[in-house]
């Protein structure tokens, strides 16, 4: 207790008989008066009975906790070591904090003096619920005091905290997803939103005007770079940093979307949802049944010949669902041609794999 609190020096020179043996064992001289512990007859007794019930407070009757606090509290008054006690329990907090690893936190910010700055305890499912509603409610003011990437940490711990303990998160699961960059976007949605934004932004430097237009159009012409997670990511911090430094971040609309809802909008838990309806190629690229019912019977039979064309061919029209079948087992060099294809009629993968 000394190496862990320090005691005063009233506690150092006490008796052992002042510090733990009341006379007369009466119930009044115990702040639990029904199982006569922590002794209350004196001031050294008062502020040992205050730490030892600080250290041992879970294994307390939870019925007798407020008594046995509220006796405590009520005689360090009458001993007049109301300060001395409140110090106890700062120190206590701090060493309770202190045990728990930076895990357990949404946010951890270290300062340059090594002092952490934990927000928003993840120890279980009620603390990972309570975050996950703090983080829907306050996206916003989010965005000004952290970076894409910082926000992208604290919702992945949020997601996996609420893994780790079952939390019920549903409500504020696609907005934690798209903050952790947990989805893709629409490449032509991404290359619009980026071109918006230099219409949108006052005196852009015709320069970073040149570079954003160039990056719009790799993004409509290279869709498949930037399904990557890692590249979404970095491209997700380059138009956020723009948004700053253009003082756009409070200006999000539909035709100006925020960083997650322009590259992560088709979070992965929906696209869990439309895996029935959906296929992956030996090249990785995931796509929908849908899409494939914009191909015509000339598409396919141009491209692989009469064979396949006649097997996924209902009439003259293409059954898309039989063409997916046919789709997953395409050699990869076909699975490429494939992908050239789909991405010159615009319909590019909602993801990319690896397989």
């Amino acid at each position: 207790m000394n190496a862990m609190y320090g005691f005063p020096e009233y506690v150092k020179q006490a008796s052992v008989q002042a510090v733990c043996s009341p006379p007369g064992d009466r119930p009044t001289m115990f702040a639990d008066p029904v199982s006569h512990q922590f002794p209350v007859h004196s001031k050294a007794a008062t502020l040992v009975s205050h730490m030892f019930f600080l250290a041992n407070e879970a294994q307390v009757n939870p019925k007798l906790r407020p008594l046995i606090r509220g006796r405590l509290d009520k005689m360090a008054a009458y001993w007049g070591i109301a300060g001395d006690v409140e110090a106890v329990r700062v120190k206590h907090a701090r060493v309770q904090k202190d045990a728990v690893p930076d895990s357990r936190y949404a946010i951890v910010i270290a300062s340059d003096n090594g002092v952490k700055d934990r927000r928003y305890p993840l120890r279980n499912a009620m603390e990972v619920k309570a975050a996950a509603q703090w983080f829907e409610n306050h996206l916003d003011s989010l965005r000004t005091e952290f970076l894409f990437t910082d926000r992208q940490i604290i919702a992945r711990n949020i997601l996996r905290k609420a893994g780790e303990y079952g939390a019920d998160i549903g409500d504020y699961t696609e907005t934690l997803q798209k903050s952790a960059g947990m989805g893709v976007g629409s490449p032509s949605k991404i290359a619009a939103a980026i071109r918006n934004r230099v219409k949108a932004a006052d005196r852009v430097k015709p320069g970073l005007a040149v570079l954003f237009e160039a990056l719009a159009n790799k993004v409509a012409s290279q869709p498949r770079a930037f399904l990557d997670p890692d590249t979404a990511t970095k491209l997700a911090t380059t138009i956020e940093t723009f948004d700053r430094e253009t003082h756009l971040l409070n200006k999000y609309s539909p035709g100006l979307p925020s960083v997650e809802d322009a590259l992560f909008n088709v979070t992965h838990e929906k696209l869990a949802s439309i895996h029935a309806n959906s296929c992956q190629t030996l090249t990785g690229s995931v796509y929908t049944t849908d899409q494939f019912s914009k191909l015509s019977f000339s598409d396919v039979k141009d491209l692989f010949g009469d064979d396949i064309a006649s097997e996924v061919c209902t009439g003259l029209g293409i059954d898309p669902a039989k063409f997916a079948e046919v789709a997953t087992t395409l050699p990869r060099p076909d699975a490429i041609s494939l992908d050239t294809m789909m991405a010159d009629k615009g319909l590019h993968p909602l993801m990319v794999t690896s397989y």
